[in-house]
């Protein structure tokens, strides 16, 4: 059986130093101006041992560094070569817009996470009732006033995090070519977000991150990165391996 790393343009450099999974040389499977680089693999499903998560990855970095890559997602696995060739040749079309969308392009991934609250004058500014007000209205029939009071304070915050995700999204998506974001009800994270940089931005990106950071004190920002753009080339499929 045959796993798939990655789809490729034309290799200029030999892949005779790099290793897959468990430590398997390597192949390019060429058809039509496409490439795919595979190794194989005994069973048709890949355990997902941190070992072989960091070797998958270790191959599609390397490949970056060399040519545009669609990355492929672990334990992509197909029946034999013929079937990755057919493969390249039925999704041509798509993996030569994939390749062309990401050309120069890395990912960043980011989460912004909630590591304290705005003080209570801040709070309340924002239309928020104080949490102390809330404390001191426990039973009898103060319960109604204090369960509405939790409402309204729920939905207020709900609305600020939408207004504040918004608007960190907005900053950073203006620098990147494509971007996935999504704004978390609840919890530790606020938002989580992935964006495709050109690499010639890469640090303006970065930077522009740590000046959000800056800004917003009660948040925690983690930006990771560069990676491949899994996210933004559509998943290869390939028929289930019996």
């Amino acid at each position: 059986m045959i796993y798939l790393y990655a789809i490729t343009e034309k290799l200029d450099r030999p892949l005779e130093a790099l290793r897959g999974l468990d430590c398997a040389p390597l192949a390019y499977l060429r058809q039509n101006g496409l490439g795919a680089v595979v190794s194989v693999v005994e069973t048709p499903t890949v355990a997902p041992t941190p070992r072989r998560l960091w070797q998958h990855e270790q191959v599609v970095e390397a490949l970056m560094t060399r040519t545009t890559v669609v990355p492929a997602r672990f334990s992509t696995v197909f029946a034999d070569e013929a079937t990755v060739l057919g493969t390249l040749a039925d999704l041509h079309e798509q993996l030569e817009g994939d390749l062309e969308r990401v050309r120069g392009c890395v990912e960043l991934g980011l989460r912004v996470l909630r590591v304290a609250e705005p003080p209570c004058g801040e709070a309340e500014k924002d239309g928020l009732p104080c949490p102390d007000l809330l404390a001191s209205e426990k039973n009898g029939h103060t319960f109604e006033i204090a369960r509405r009071a939790a409402v309204l304070q729920r939905e207020a915050m709900r609305r600020r995090d939408e207004s504040l995700g918004e608007m960190l999204d907005r900053v950073l998506r203006d620098l990147s070519v494509d971007h996935v974001a999504e704004v978390e009800q609840g919890g530790s994270i606020l938002m989580k977000a992935s964006y495709l940089v050109e690499q010639r931005r890469l640090r303006e990106m970065q930077q522009a991150v740590y000046r959000l950071m800056k800004t917003h004190r009660h948040l925690h920002f983690l930006c990771t990165g560069p990676w491949p753009p899994y996210h933004f080339v559509r998943p290869i499929e390939p028929e289930p391996v019996g």
